[in-house]
């Protein structure tokens, strides 16, 4: 935490509030994937530059990933 630092509002990823003191930060971040506004995509296609993360954290149905 930075001392002078105020947050206010909600940050909210389904039901859970993702700045209480009780969520953790790890599960979470292994759980969410950011893309950026200014991608910096591997040479793939589309599909295979959003299926990647998946598959790294061991999502590997092909059913499962379209899902997602």
């Amino acid at each position: 935490m930075i001392p002078q630092c105020r947050i206010r509002g909600r940050i909210r990823i389904g039901n859970l509030e993702v700045l209480h003191g009780k969520t953790n930060a790890i599960a979470l971040r292994r759980q969410v994937q950011i893309i950026f506004q200014k991608p910096n995509p591997f040479p793939l296609s589309i599909w295979k530059n959003l299926e990647l993360p998946l598959r790294e954290h061991g999502i590997r149905d092909r059913h499962q990933i379209k899902d997602v």
